[in-house]
C-alpha cells in the first residue's frame, strides 16, 4: 500500500519542512493550515507537495517538485523524448490532477510530451534525485557539463538490445597500396601514429586521410576493382 506523506515550501522563510498535518478551521474563513513540527503556517504561505511512494536508486524518498537525472543510459537510449530539451536526461517531478498522476516535466517546467512516464515505476531505479526547485534551482538553468563515468558500450549485445538496426556501408571508392616490401611501417593518420606489417595495405580515404588496413580483413572487406594508375 502506498504511504501518504507531504511536505511544503515555506515562500516567506525560504526552507522546507515536513508536513504532520493539514487542518481546516471553519472560523478562519476557510484558510488552511499546514502544521509541521513546531511550525504552523496558512496554506498561502507555503507551496504543498506529496511523496510519490517510489524511491530513486539510492533509496530516497521522490517527491512531487523534486528534479531528478536519468543515470542509466542503456535503459533510457530511445526513450528519452523531446529532444529540443537543453537538457533531455534531467526532469521535474510533477502531480497532474486532472490526469490523478505523476509525470515528468522539462526542466522549463513545461508538460513532457511522449516519451515514457514516471507511472513506470520499474524503472525508477535509474532515477536519481539530485535537488528540488526550491532548494536547487541553478539545476534548471539548461545544460551543464556533470562529471559522469562514460556509458560502458560493452554491456550491449543484440541478444539485450532491441533498438539495433540493419545497414549497409555505402559503396565508397578508396585506393589502398600493399605494403609488401618492407618488414613493418608506421603512417600518421587522424587517432596518431598507427603501426602496420608487411603485406598490409595502406589506405587512402575519400578525404585524403590515411590508415592501415590489416591483409586479412583487406581481403574480407573489399573488392579490387582496377590495379594500377588511371
Amino acid at each position: 500500500m502506498r504511504t501518504y506523506k507531504f511536505r511544503a515550501w515555506d515562500k516567506n522563510k525560504k526552507y522546507m519542512f515536513e508536513v504532520i498535518g493539514i487542518s481546516w478551521f471553519a472560523n478562519h474563513s476557510s484558510i488552511w493550515q499546514v502544521s509541521g513540527y513546531d511550525i504552523l503556517e496558512p496554506i498561502d504561505n507555503v507551496d504543498i507537495m506529496q511523496f510519490t511512494g517510489l524511491l530513486d536508486k539510492n533509496g530516497r524518498e521522490i517527491f512531487e517538485g523534486d528534479i531528478v537525472d536519468y543515470v542509466n543510459e542503456k535503459e533510457m537510449i530511445g526513450r528519452v523524448c523531446n529532444m529540443n530539451d537543453p537538457n533531455p536526461d534531467r526532469k521535474i517531478v510533477a502531480w497532474y490532477q486532472d490526469e490523478c498522476k505523476f509525470d515528468f516535466n522539462n526542466i522549463d517546467n513545461t508538460k513532457q510530451m511522449g516519451g515514457f512516464t514516471f507511472c513506470e515505476s520499474n524503472l525508477t531505479k535509474y532515477f536519481e534525485v539530485i535537488g528540488n526547485l526550491y532548494k536547487s534551482p541553478e539545476l534548471l538553468e539548461g545544460k551543464e557539463e556533470r562529471m559522469r563515468e562514460p556509458f560502458n558500450a560493452d554491456e550491449i549485445t543484440l541478444d539485450n538490445f532491441e533498438g539495433y538496426i540493419k545497414c549497409r556501408k555505402k559503396p565508397l571508392l578508396i585506393t589502398a597500396i600493399q605494403l609488401n616490401f618492407v618488414e613493418g611501417f608506421v603512417v600518421t593518420t587522424m587517432e596518431g601514429k598507427v603501426t602496420g606489417k608487411q603485406g598490409d595495405y595502406l589506405m587512402f580515404g575519400v578525404n585524403g586521410e590515411k590508415y592501415p588496413c590489416n591483409k586479412d580483413i583487406f581481403e574480407k572487406t573489399y573488392d579490387i576493382i582496377k590495379e594500377g594508375k588511371e
